[in-house]
């Protein structure tokens, strides 16, 4: 098995990590959104925090 460089393997984790918060913040917002009220869903600006 070969060894990898530091900043190699940062970059992939770094990589993995950036695509794992774009993946689950839909399921986050989803969440938020049915914890808020109707006013709270339709006012503008939302908010991502209830």
């Amino acid at each position: 098995m070969k060894h990898q460089h530091g900043a190699s393997l940062v970059l992939k984790y770094g990589i993995l990590i950036v695509l794992t918060v774009v993946f689950l913040f839909p399921f986050a917002w989803m969440i938020t959104t049915s914890l808020k009220t109707n006013a709270e869903v339709l006012s503008n600006p939302t908010a991502f925090f209830p």
